[in-house]
Parts: structure tokens; C-alpha cells; sequence
């Protein structure tokens, strides 16, 4: 699992990941496509909902997605998930267990 720190209303760095199966194999991401999830702790509501990713290197299993100022407007930390669709239509869930995390810091 990865954690991601950034503060209010900043829109960089991109974040990125390297997605892993349960027993720390890397995922190929060849042929699939990527999209993320994010909700802020103690919301019901998704600040990303379903966003594609770039896939930055599809045999590595290396993901990135740049956050919008909107998505990162609010302090607190959030949960993150990864849906993986397989180029046969199956999809997947990264981190297979917990979530990574995103820490938004409050500005002064």
C-alpha cells in the first residue's frame, strides 16, 4: 500500500503507484485499462469517481494519476483504490487488501 501527501488545493505532484497482487507480484498491465477511486475518511461522497489513470508502464504494473485542485480542496485523510479491467473484461481491485492513502494537508 502507498501513502500520498499533499496539501489543500495543489494539483502536483502527479501521484503514482506500482500495482501488486496480494503476494507482492507485480500486475501487467498490458491490454488493460486503469481508472482510480478516492473518498475522504467519514464521507459518504467519492472525491474521484471512476477517473481514468495513465498506465506508465504496462509490464511494470506503474500507474499515475494527476489530481485536479478540486480533488484536493478539502484537508483529511482518503482512502484509494485502483480498478483494473483486463483486456477480457474481468476487473480487479488494487490493493487487493486496505487501500492506499492520501493525506491532504491544510494550508496556513
Amino acid at each position: 500500500m502507498a501513502t500520498f501527501h499533499i496539501k489543500e488545493d495543489d494539483d502536483s505532484p502527479t501521484i503514482s503507484t506500482t500495482l501488486k497482487d496480494s503476494a507482492g507480484t507485480v500486475i501487467n498491465l498490458t491490454g488493460a485499462t486503469v481508472t482510480i477511486r478516492a473518498k475522504r475518511i467519514g464521507s459518504t461522497t467519492r472525491v474521484i469517481d471512476g477517473e481514468s489513470v495513465t498506465v506508465s508502464s504496462a509490464t511494470g504494473g506503474v500507474v499515475q494519476y494527476q489530481l485536479s485542485t478540486t480533488e484536493t480542496a478539502t484537508h483529511g485523510v482518503y482512502r484509494l483504490e485502483w480498478d483494473v479491467t483486463y483486456s477480457g473484461g474481468r476487473v480487479e481491485t488494487f490493493p487487493n487488501e486496505g487501500y492506499d492513502i492520501m493525506q491532504i494537508e491544510k494550508v496556513l
